[in-house]
């Protein structure tokens, strides 16, 4: 099944509640209009303040051209299909975009996975995007897409915050388009992250020292 809503036109926000096959998805989208038309600082705040605290990845630290898969493993996030390809951006050649379908497959969809249960996440997208979640391979949400109001040639982009009521592990954005067009995003926020190695290190050498003055 299929539930579209349409995103934030101009100076506007959107909300809407899907209650799906297991879980109930709350989304938010803010979006306005701006050169570049990147959403705002105010914008972002609104969605994160819906979502909770979220971890914006790196990816304009990503190399041009690189087909997305354990650049962040460190973090606990993967892309776990073979074509999310990251590139220059078409519009903003200072910018980058992720093509969810970089290669010629016929596949649309941008897989994300986690190594740690997630219950939000956030996407800046443009033109409009599907999301849907799983667990363990299993679907638990709807297909739920999220359109701008905007008409081609005017370009804004939104970001949308998504909240469940149930746990994940895994993201699909996709775009339900007839004429079989990608989903394309431009930033990934994600709540829970595995420590990277040397914050793990950290946290062991602050445990074995709050330890060692314990046992004094």
């Amino acid at each position: 099944m299929i539930k579209t809503c349409l995103a934030a036109s101009a100076f506007a926000s959107f909300a809407l509640t899907a209650h799906g096959q297991f879980a109930s998805l709350s989304i938010v989208t803010e979006g306005t209009f701006a050169d570049p038309p990147d959403p705002s600082d105010a914008d972002v705040a609104e969605v994160l303040g819906f979502t909770g605290p979220l971890t914006q990845l790196d990816l304009a630290g990503v190399p041009d051209g690189t087909f997305l898969s354990d650049e962040f493993a460190d973090l606990g996030v993967r892309w776990t299909d073979p074509d999310s390809l990251l590139e220059t951006d078409f519009f903003f050649p200072d910018q980058v975009t992720v093509d969810g379908n970089g290669s010629t497959d016929g596949d649309q969809e941008s897989v994300i996975a986690f190594d740690l249960p997630q219950t939000a996440f956030a996407v800046q997208f443009s033109g409009d995007i599907a999301v849907q979640l799983f667990r363990d391979g299993v679907a638990i949400s709807d297909l739920v897409e999220i359109q701008e109001t905007s008409e081609f040639p005017t370009i804004i982009r939104s970001i949308a915050g998504i909240v469940s009521d149930e746990p994940f592990d895994e993201i699909v954005l996709s775009r339900n388009s007839p004429f079989g067009s990608p989903a394309f995003y431009q930033e990934i926020f994600v709540q829970n992250l595995v420590p990277s190695p040397s914050a793990a290190v950290m946290l062991g050498l602050g445990i074995a020292g709050g330890l060692s003055r314990r046992r004094r």
